[in-house]
């Protein structure tokens, strides 16, 4: 699962009677190589099944991977945001705000959150949520152990304030997201972000693969 692709934002272009025309907002991502590209795709959807349209978007963005090296996506590394509709009525974009992209195992974890990225201050990355209400953590990892597993970003300057996912499910491939959730009291400016992991059980070995947020 080294290759992934989201749809994280989408807007009506145009509509001929049968066909509503879309852009799709994407990001493709290898944690392997930690290459990653946005694009924005055209997708035609059939107006009369709506049905069909999850699979016309999925199809179109497989293309579109191969097209900008990343031939190893198929349906299920495809992930897609709810369309939302926006201020003007007809989109919805979010903006990435935030992401790591590079495989990291965390053997015997500990409970007690540490670094997911070895870096200078564990790979920290600024955010500015100056204007922002809302955010969305999505984060893909391969679980494995039996304990329930956090994962967070945490400020580099106080580890008091941090926004985090709990996954209590089974072992494998999970991608856990927050949903969109109101901004925290403390996320008004700039704030230096980290990744940051724990386990229930310390001697959890979990492979995270991506941490990525989005702010609207």
């Amino acid at each position: 699962m080294a290759q992934r692709g989201m749809a994280v934002g989408y807007q009506i272009q145009s509509s001929n009677g049968t066909h509503i025309f879309i852009d799709a907002e994407c990001i493709f991502i290898d944690s392997v190589t930690t290459l990653y590209e946005m694009r924005m795709i055209n997708v035609g959807l059939l107006a009369a099944d709506p049905a069909s349209w999850k699979t016309a978007i999925v199809n179109a963005m497989i293309a579109a991977g191969i097209e900008a090296g990343f031939p190893d996506l198929n349906s299920s590394t495809i992930h897609l945001f709810d369309y939302e509709v926006g201020d003007r009525g007809d989109e919805y974009v979010a903006q990435l705000a935030a992401v790591w992209t590079k495989d990291i195992t965390k053997t015997n974890i500990g409970s007690v959150f540490v670094n997911v990225y070895i870096g200078a201050n564990g790979e920290l990355q600024g955010v500015d949520f100056k204007g922002y209400k809302e955010y969305r953590f999505v984060v893909c990892v391969n679980k494995v152990g039996t304990g329930t597993q956090t994962a967070a970003l945490v400020d580099n300057a106080n580890s008091a304030n941090l926004i985090s996912l709990d996954d209590a499910g089974a072992a494998g491939e999970h991608m856990l997201d927050s949903g969109w959730t109101v901004c925290p009291a403390w996320a008004t400016n700039t704030i230096n972000l980290k990744p940051m992991a724990k386990s229930t059980i310390t001697t959890d070995d979990p492979v995270y693969r991506q941490f990525a947020l989005y702010l609207r």
